[in-house]
This record gives structure tokens, C-alpha cells and sequence, in this order.
């Protein structure tokens, strides 16, 4: 099984953060932009980090149990973690 690619998984949450008020000013300097246009992409940001953010906790959880079981199976580390 190959490892998973958390740079390109989560490169675009790093543009969001980084760049995302950037990108609404861009947006209100439209002609025809209104408050709830940028109402509207704000919130849709906000949904695309919490989604990210629930990716993120998912990730962990799953590397988390798969490194739980390699060590409680490894022979230095097993017995010290109380497993045996």
C-alpha cells in the first residue's frame, strides 16, 4: 500500500487559508458584487476548511489505530505499553 499524499490531499486548504480573503477582495471588486455575494463565499469557504478539518481528524484516526496495532504487535515496544 502505497502513502497517502497529504501535501496534494490538503494543498487546497492551504490556498483557502492563505489566501482566501486575498480572493474575496479580488471578488468584491467586481462589478455587480453585493454583501450577500460574499456572504454567500464566505460560508461556502467555511464548509470547504470544515470539511478539510474533518478529513484531517478522519486521517488521524485511521494512522493513529494502524500505529496503535504496529506497536502493541512490536516486541520493544508491546510490552511496554501494558499490551502483554
Amino acid at each position: 500500500m502505497d502513502a497517502p499524499d497529504f501535501v496534494a490531499k490538503y494543498g487546497p486548504l492551504i490556498h483557502i487559508l492563505e489566501a482566501g480573503e486575498k480572493d474575496l477582495e479580488e471578488i468584491a471588486e467586481e462589478e455587480g458584487y453585493t454583501r450577500t455575494i460574499g456572504r454567500e463565499w464566505r460560508n461556502a469557504h467555511c464548509k470547504a476548511v470544515l470539511a478539510y478539518l474533518r478529513a484531517i481528524r478522519t486521517d488521524y484516526e485511521v494512522l493513529w489505530q494502524q500505529a496503535s496495532a504496529k506497536a502493541v504487535s512490536d516486541a520493544w515496544l508491546g510490552p511496554r505499553s501494558g499490551a502483554f
